[in-house]
């Protein structure tokens, strides 16, 4: 039977290192925006990158994180809340969504 006695933190709960500069953090996106045409449960990549901006929030998604958009308004959504308000604005201005 092993005890652990010393005075530097065990194993099993050593903290992570933060992302210092310099470094590549794989859960951000990059700084390339991408264009992309919105079709009905896929989307076209018109011009390279890595994320596209939420039209609701401003915040960017990743491509591989991106689940839910406007065909018609061509926009992208962060999540479901987002979009659901996206939704809302356009019934009470009388767009299409």
């Amino acid at each position: 039977l092993r005890v652990w006695t010393g005075t530097l933190m065990p194993p099993a709960i050593r903290r992570i290192p933060r992302y210092s500069r310099g470094m590549i953090n794989p859960l951000s996106p990059g700084k390339t925006p991408a264009k992309l045409a919105y079709l009905d449960g896929d989307f076209e990549i018109i011009s390279e990158g890595d994320h596209v901006i939420c039209a609701v929030t401003g915040k960017p998604i990743r491509l591989s994180d991106l689940r839910y958009w406007s065909v018609d308004r061509q926009e992208a959504y962060i999540d479901a809340a987002a979009a659901n308000e996206a939704y809302a604005a356009a019934q009470k201005n009388g767009e299409s969504f």
